[in-house]
């Protein structure tokens, strides 16, 4: 059986809930991911910040830029766009059920968490991947 700690990523980068959404998007670019798991002050897992939830918060480039959007976004913390309602997996769990997950609850990643703490990120990547080894390896 595989399990999620042979596919997850470990030392994800991550957030903390009142970190402005001008420093999570500056992490975005910066380290060029999707997904940002949010932690509170005792290491606690509380929520992910999408891409999409960054794109959902930026003014749109089809009506103008702000003059100081950096400036408006220093007072917008993420636990303001940030999902607090989380799917996660144990590193322990099997892939396949974490790849139901993803499809099921049609997200794009899943936080891994262990004893209530954060210890991976896998994403949908990584399932696309584990499911194309599993497809050659029954020679398809």
């Amino acid at each position: 059986m595989t399990t999620v700690a042979s596919r997850m990523a470990r030392n994800v980068a991550f957030a903390r809930e009142l970190d402005p959404l001008s420093k999570v998007v500056d992490l975005f670019l910066e380290k060029k991911i999707r997904h940002l798991p949010v932690l509170a002050e005792m290491e606690t897992l509380v929520g992910i910040v999408s891409d999409r939830d960054i794109k959902r918060a930026l003014p749109s480039p089809y009506f103008g830029q702000p003059d100081n959007w950096r400036g408006t976004f220093d007072s917008v913390p993420i636990a303001t766009l940030m999902t607090s309602a989380l799917i996660t997996v144990g590193p322990e769990d099997p892939m396949e059920d974490a790849v139901r997950l993803l499809i099921k609850h049609r997200i794009g990643c899943l936080p891994v968490v262990e004893e209530g703490s954060l210890v991976g990120l896998l994403s949908e990547t990584d399932c696309l991947r584990y499911c194309i080894e599993v497809i050659q390896t029954r020679g398809g």
